[in-house]
């Protein structure tokens, strides 16, 4: 089970936090904050619990396509990094 919530903090701050529990695992908090640094260009922050992950993050916005840079930092694993892509069919 999940349940999670979002907040505009303000136009270009937005902030989630989530909470999951599974009957193998115990509860796994988590929590980011994604700040656009102008219309294409945004920055983000992330957590998770049990295990501790921290995550950061950027994205580039070009018309009805979005690029996501991350990295993730795992305590036994190390340093994980990622990219994806992100298209987006119709109107924007």
């Amino acid at each position: 089970m999940k349940v999670g919530v979002g907040w505009h903090l303000s136009e270009n701050t937005l902030i989630i936090a989530e909470l999951e529990n599974s009957t193998y695992n115990h509860i796994t908090i988590r929590g980011g904050i994604e700040y656009e640094i102008s219309k294409k260009v945004a920055f983000q922050l992330g957590m998770k619990s049990n295990p501790w992950i921290n995550s950061f993050g950027f994205s580039y916005k070009a018309k009805n396509l979005r690029i996501n840079i991350a990295m993730e930092y795992h305590q036994l694993l190390g340093i994980s990094p990622g990219i994806s892509f992100d298209k987006y069919f119709g109107a924007e």
